[in-house]
């Protein structure tokens, strides 16, 4: 599970997303975890499923929990008589969108915190950031100033802070690219600052979309429900989310544009 969200060892899972900073737990604890020598407690689950990437929608999120609770009881009889009639069969996924899946499984890479902090450090860092990993060609100092409509000095001090973290590098004829172009970088959900880095992240967006930029459509809706029922509607959400990486480009083209799509189940209050 593990390896399907794309961290290939228990060291890179663990330091990777934050270390003893972010788990409550040291890392030969953990591997015993992984070993399933130990059983980590109920309050740590949100924080290994939210380092594994797996939103709780996704037939691995319930596999895991599946899981976690056998090991709780035990025994799988008194599991199949305590439990087993409570959990509803997970919805079967048409083969296209498990195939799609594995695909930007197998072509992710998770953003470390370190890295992460890199891309936010200035609003050049994060668009140079965002113009490198997805451009296949590699871009000059003018392309990135003409792109983003920053100063060079702005943007040369941005580069600095990612070629620090890996994220950037020197090409030829005094270009630059990220390694990371053929990837779908996937960002940290959790960690100490974790909400002052999306406000950060989101302000950079607004403030250029706001600027340059248009709402192609907004839709909106406020119901009172279950939230039973409003969690149910989550799979639709990620598997458009899913539509959009699909629809991704890396080529120039004159009609390409960077877009932002969002989608947020968000709750209001309770009534």
């Amino acid at each position: 599970m593990r390896q399907e969200t794309g961290f290939h060892s228990a060291y890179a899972f663990y330091h990777d997303n934050g270390g003893r900073r972010v788990f409550p737990f040291s890392y030969p604890y953990y591997s015993r975890i992984e070993h399933g020598r130990a059983l980590p407690r109920p309050a740590w689950l949100p924080v290994l499923l939210a380092s594994l990437r797996m939103p709780p929608a996704v037939g691995n999120y319930r596999d895991f929990v599946v899981a976690y609770l056998r090991d709780i009881f035990g025994d799988d009889d008194l599991f199949e008589d305590m439990v087993a009639p409570w959990i509803r069969p997970p919805q079967e996924l048409p083969v296209t969108k498990k195939a799609a899946r594995r695909l930007m499984g197998a072509q992710s890479h998770n953003i470390s915190l370190e890295q992460f902090d890199a891309i936010l450090s200035s609003p050049a860092a994060f668009w140079c950031f965002l113009c490198l990993t997805k451009s296949r060609e590699p871009m000059s100092l003018e392309d990135l100033m003409k792109t983003t409509e920053l100063p060079a000095a702005q943007i040369q001090t941005g580069l600095r802070k990612l070629a620090a973290e890996k994220l950037a590098k020197r090409a030829a004829g005094g270009r630059f690219f990220s390694p990371l172009w053929e990837h779908y970088s996937i960002f940290p959900r959790h960690g100490k600052g974790h909400e002052e880095r999306i406000r950060t992240f989101c302000k950079y967006i607004d403030q250029v979309a706001e600027r340059r930029g248009k709402d192609l459509m907004t839709r909106r809706a406020i119901v009172r429900a279950e939230e039973a029922d409003m969690l149910g509607i989550t799979q639709i959400l990620h598997e458009t989310m899913d539509a959009v990486h699909a629809s991704a480009v890396n080529d120039k083209g004159h009609r390409t544009k960077l877009y932002t799509v969002e989608t947020r189940l968000r709750e209001v209050f309770p009534f």
